[in-house]
């Protein structure tokens, strides 16, 4: 599948009314488009912003079978009847002035563009941050999903081919599944969409440097080999990356369930998110002594570490955890008043964490390490999602294995000195979210990431 951005001069031709009347616009054929590519219309003259998106739905359409739209014209361009033309389908019609000319110049696009222009995974990604989600639309779509439910909820992923019927015009911002008799146990929040051929390895390989991609490729390797499946034909799927904001106790059941997606409002559902400002504490900034000095207790509790590994009987291979609150360690204050005080950390938590994982990577597991001389054991290193440097902001204990992931060297190093840090942070989070609410840690992603941003939090 190939992105385009075609311009289009809304002057002379009413587009919104022809997609209105057809919900598709029969386009001389300039590029080489194929059944499936996406294509962004910049209207070039009042508007000055990319508009529309549609999708190629036809391609080598003769001038005597194309729609006829004669009526729409203001000033008709000369007609030559051995053109050819290519059908492309509506699938959102959005005014925002991020998608103005003045705003997509700055990165990169130099002018609406005077033919078919291919375009970059950069300038596709910021597109769909604004087609993606329907940023003033707090509803909520339910959609039946039966033999994927598990998967979606495993996965934070779920996805429907782009010709569904009734075709969705709006995606707002929350997202529930519905299990057979029309149960939910889950609500999400969108975080974004995109769209693909889940039969095109090389379209799914595109996004291998995105926060979502080892989901996204769980989630499509799943489903193939499930009764479910994919459609055999090439044809697109919208696959909607998915946070999970609230459980339903006990789960929530959507009344006149059905085989088709339905719109709720929260009020439907009776929950109410609210930010509960009164209830949070105020996280501190955290000084760069303490940032120094923690990192310096991390490399000398490497020792025990391995001390313990070599102990068959401190490292239970296949250890299970159930996440439960613990109480917040009592911190001694340093003797030496110019040496921060320190969160007291228990190694055996990380040796439950490390055979937790099976002592793989949990960024990706085929992620390659070595084995090491001192334990006989594969090489990884275990890291605190949520810094123990914040443990005052917290009334619970932070050094528990739901807040200990395994990763391996790289990643780890990644996570502490990398400039996109966040692309490995975002997808342990997703993964460890509810699990450390069940610890009794509660943060939300934007939060987590201004820690490793060195930023202050204020509530």
């Amino acid at each position: 599948m190939t992105y385009w951005m075609i311009s289009a001069n809304e002057n002379k031709y009413n587009h919104v009314s022809a997609f209105n009347k057809w919900g598709s616009i029969d386009w001389k054929t300039y590029a080489n488009y194929t059944p499936g590519d996406i294509v962004y219309i910049y209207c070039s003259r009042t508007k000055r912003k990319v508009m529309f998106k549609t999708v190629v739905e036809k391609t080598g359409i003769p001038f005597d079978e194309r729609i006829d739209d004669a009526s729409l014209w203001n000033e008709r361009d000369e007609v030559d009847p051995s053109m050819k033309y290519t059908r492309l389908r509506l699938i959102r019609t959005i005014d925002r002035n991020e998608l103005s000319l003045e705003n997509i110049k700055k990165i990169g696009i130099k002018n609406g563009p005077q033919r078919p222009m291919k375009l970059s995974l950069e300038t596709v990604n910021y597109f769909e941050k604004f087609f993606s989600i329907g940023m003033d639309e707090e509803g909520i779509i339910s959609f039946p999903c039966g033999e994927t439910y598990g998967l979606v909820r495993e996965t934070n992923i779920h996805a429907h081919p782009i010709d569904h019927k009734p075709r969705i015009e709006k995606v707002p911002r929350y997202l529930m599944v519905r299990a057979t008799g029309g149960i939910s146990d889950d609500l999400f929040v969108i975080e974004r969409t995109i769209e693909f051929n889940p039969l095109d390895i090389e379209e799914l390989d595109k996004y291998k440097s995105e926060w979502f991609y080892n989901n996204l490729k769980l989630y499509i390797s799943k489903r193939k080999n499930s009764v479910f499946g994919f459609k055999s034909a090439p044809i697109p799927y919208r696959y909607y990356i998915l946070n999970k904001v609230y459980s339903f106790d006990p789960a929530f059941k959507v009344n006149h369930n059905g085989p088709n997606y339905r719109f709720l409002t929260f009020e439907d559902i009776g929950v109410e998110l609210i930010k509960h400002t009164e209830l949070k504490k105020p996280i501190i900034k955290v000084s760069a002594d303490e940032i120094e000095a923690s990192e310096g207790e991390e490399q000398s509790i490497k020792k025990a570490i391995e001390s313990l590994l070599v102990d068959e009987s401190k490292s239970v291979t296949g250890y299970e955890y159930v996440a439960k609150p613990e109480d917040r360690k009592e911190v001694k204050e340093s003797s030496d008043s110019m040496r921060p005080s320190l969160y007291p950390r228990d190694p055996q938590k990380r040796i439950n964490a490390l055979n937790r994982a099976g002592f793989v990577c949990e960024i990706n597991p085929d992620h390659k390490s070595f084995i090491s001389k001192r334990t006989n054991k594969p090489y990884m290193e275990t890291h605190h999602l949520i810094p123990l440097e914040y443990w005052r902001s917290f009334d619970n204990n932070l050094d528990v294995e739901a807040n200990i992931v395994c990763l391996c060297s790289n990643c780890h190093n990644e996570i502490h000195y990398g400039k996109y840090a966040d692309k490995l942070i975002r997808p342990l989070f997703m993964k460890r979210e509810y699990e450390l609410q069940e610890a009794g840690i509660s943060i939300d992603l934007d939060d987590l990431l201004k820690m490793y941003n060195g930023e202050e939090i204020e509530y």
